[in-house]
């Protein structure tokens, strides 16, 4: 889906490279360890996914935005207004407690518990921060390069970072079999992935 991601942005990419200059490398180095954090990331959840009981990582991997708020006063010094601060939170907590088996204190505190005990909840928590420092390297990104260009380039190295673990473990056979059997659900998720996240950039 990384592929047609690029392949749908290239001609909005070309636009913008041919009107917009790029006066200084420092975007280009940004967006190069975005794309690894990204890659990192994607390989973190898919182990989490893999071999985790999703009611153990889902909610700490989805707790992320909080993690955001704290590092984006943190590192970039950003003011948070209460009410900011308070959606923030409450977005988190639903994220949290949606896949909670019964409305206890043991039942909030089982994922943290699970950290000790459980290799895929380790990762969960990797994921988690990984997550949540991808936005605090994107912001500081775009403010070095177009938002349009520094997108191609996180999706370009992401891409490329990720491709050789794909082929090393997961052979080219497998990558055929997903087409086949996806191939829809793969170029829609292609062309929403980038344009969503161009918007949020």
């Amino acid at each position: 889906f990384q592929l047609f991601s690029l392949t749908f942005f290239l001609p909005v990419f070309a636009y913008f490279m041919l009107t917009e200059r790029i006066t200084v490398p420092t975007g280009l180095y940004i967006s190069i360890a975005s794309g690894l954090v990204i890659a990192i990331q994607w390989y973190l959840i898919t182990k989490t996914y893999d071999h985790g009981d999703l009611s153990y990582v889902f909610p700490l991997i989805r707790s992320h935005p909080a993690l955001v708020l704290i590092f984006s006063v943190i590192f970039l010094g950003e003011q948070v207004s209460f009410l900011g601060a308070a959606g923030v939170l409450l977005i988190v907590f639903g994220a949290y407690t949606i896949n909670m088996e019964k409305a206890s204190f043991s039942e909030l505190l089982k994922p943290f518990k699970m950290i000790s005990r459980s290799r895929t909840t380790q990762y969960a928590l990797l994921t988690l921060l990984s997550l949540a420092f991808i936005p605090i390297i994107d912001k500081i990104g775009i403010g070095y390069m177009h938002p349009m260009i520094y997108l191609f380039f996180i999706y370009l190295f992401s891409f490329i970072f990720f491709t050789p673990y794909i082929l090393i473990f997961r052979n080219i056979t497998a990558i055929k079999n997903e087409w086949i059997g996806n191939k829809n659900l793969i170029l829609l998720n292609g062309f929403l992935a980038i344009f969503g996240y161009a918007l949020i950039l």
